[in-house]
C-alpha cells in the first residue's frame, strides 16, 4: 500500500512539472499550474480506486 502511494506521489509529481514545463510557453502560467494540481490530485484519486 505504501508503495503503491509512493508511485502514485511520483506519478502526480511528473504530471506537475510537466505542466509547469509548459507553463513556460504560455501566459497563463497560474490556471495552468492550479489545473495541473487539480489534474494531479484526479490522477491520485482514480489511482486509488
Amino acid at each position: 500500500m505504501t508503495l503503491e502511494l509512493e508511485k502514485l506521489g511520483w506519478i502526480a509529481l511528473v504530471i506537475w512539472a510537466i505542466s509547469l514545463w509548459a507553463t513556460r510557453f504560455s501566459g497563463r502560467s497560474l490556471r495552468t499550474m492550479a489545473a495541473s494540481l487539480w489534474l494531479a490530485i484526479v490522477a491520485l484519486h482514480v489511482g486509488l480506486h
